[in-house]
């Protein structure tokens, strides 16, 4: 069965972490997936390229992101500007997207991201044979892209949740989908204890005596940035033996002019990545916070981490948590109902009050100074995550999705196509992976 994973965005982040290891894992059970790339990305091409994992460009398709984090507020010009264009985009290149499912010869879609369901009424009305993996938590019910979500939802019959939680907040009351929570890339359980903490210290320029407080949110606002360096400075206060390592924590480059961020220049938005590299500065955190750029051998990180930390201020799951787990790390996390899905309060973590430095003051402090109960988190926390966060205790629900029943060869459907009324032109995507 040939399967089309499209991904909406253009750079590692956990949602294409976590298609990534799908992908080798049903490559394992005889699948042949193929990845559609929303936004063209040379780091992601490299990484699909590692992988030997057949990829393509489709640019006309048009996500329409709203995230749960960073909503799209009525009151934003931006806002319907990003409307019309999702609306505009999809229409006129629905055509595009038909003939490139029949040319790759492909008999199911998986989608990865709520964000991709402006594809979902192309998708229903010719009958093609999708799985839609929903990645995050709902908004409020009061936003107006809700209620359309939801309803499209109804009418999909092969959904995926990664909690309860977040399949609540979309379908409170509603028994429809399933619940496959992420899992760890198998590396992990492989090579878990391979490395050795003095030497990747060295490596790193680490004071070996130093203890490692280990963030992976890099510098973006939903994932805790602000929080954590409010907390970091009122612990400098007290403390001089630990470092904040941040992988992924250097800004990306300038983003190219376009309308939106002419736009966002004209009201004065600041970027919010370059705010938080001058409040490490403003704050003198220089010293402590190690920020490095993105590395997929997050492994090393994770062997010289004494804690992990994840300080969202707005409810989504964290992959962190569940790596930090299978190296047996303790971690400290934010209340919030999603996280709770992966961390047991006091027994395989510690959980702080969103939005509080003080809250998340005192669990830090509290792991950076009783081995005995860190190293207690950590053991649970392995156990836990080998009896839930593993390959082979999810990949067969997606499998069991897949094979639910018999598929529709989306070359059958050419019928239906040519009565769908689009006539307009289609270019072959590129092909750059096999």
């Amino acid at each position: 069965m040939r399967i089309l994973f499209i991904h909406h965005g253009d750079h590692r982040a956990g949602s294409f972490l976590s298609m990534l290891y799908t992908i080798l894992e049903i490559k394992k059970k005889g699948y042949t997936p193929i990845v559609g790339l929303v936004i063209p990305s040379d780091e992601l091409n490299a990484i699909l390229s590692k992988y030997q994992i057949e990829f393509v460009d489709m640019p006309w398709i048009y996500p329409l992101h709203y995230w749960s984090c960073d909503r799209m507020e009525f009151w934003r010009i931006t806002t319907y500007y990003i409307i019309l264009k999702a609306i505009y985009r999809n229409i006129t290149t629905s055509q595009k997207t038909k003939n490139s499912l029949e040319n790759l010869n492909i008999q199911m879609v998986h989608l990865n991201s709520v964000v991709l369901f402006p594809l979902l009424p192309l998708f229903i009305k010719l009958k093609i044979k999708y799985v839609w993996h929903i990645r995050e938590h709902a908004p409020s019910r009061f936003h107006f892209l809700f209620p359309i979500i939801r309803k499209l939802m109804l009418k999909s019959e092969n959904l995926i949740f990664l909690t309860e939680t977040e399949k609540t907040s979309w379908l409170s009351g509603i028994n429809h989908g399933i619940v496959v929570n992420n899992f760890v890339d198998q590396t992990f359980i492989d090579h878990q204890f391979d490395f050795k903490t003095e030497t990747i210290k060295e490596s790193l320029q680490i004071d070996t005596e130093k203890k490692v407080i280990l963030y992976l949110g890099g510098l973006k606002k939903h994932k805790g940035i602000d929080i954590l360096l409010d907390t970091l400075h009122q612990l400098r206060l007290k403390y001089d033996n630990f470092i904040c390592l941040m992988p992924d924590a250097v800004p990306s480059p300038k983003k190219q002019m376009n309308f939106k961020e002419f736009l966002k220049k004209i009201i004065g938005i600041k970027r919010f990545d370059m705010l938080m590299v001058k409040k490490i500065n403003s704050l003198g955190l220089n010293d402590i916070c190690y920020r490095l750029p993105w590395d997929s051998d997050t492994i090393k990180y994770y062997t010289i981490a004494d804690l992990v930390v994840f300080p969202a201020t707005a409810p989504h799951f964290a992959r962190p948590v569940i790596e930090a787990a299978i190296m047996k790390k303790p971690v400290v996390v934010a209340n919030w109902k999603v996280l709770l899905e992966a961390v047991k309060p006091n027994i395989t973590g510690l959980v702080a009050k969103p939005n509080s430095v003080k809250s998340l003051y005192t669990n830090i402090e509290l792991l950076l100074t009783n081995d005995i109960l860190k190293k207690k988190l950590g053991n649970n926390a392995y156990n836990y995550a080998i009896e839930i966060f593993t390959p082979e205790r999810q990949v067969h629900k997606i499998v069991a999705l897949y094979e639910k029943k018999t598929l529709l060869n989306c070359v059958a459907t050419t019928k239906v196509i040519n009565n769908y009324n689009l006539v307009f032109s289609y270019n072959t995507p590129r092909k750059i992976g096999n």
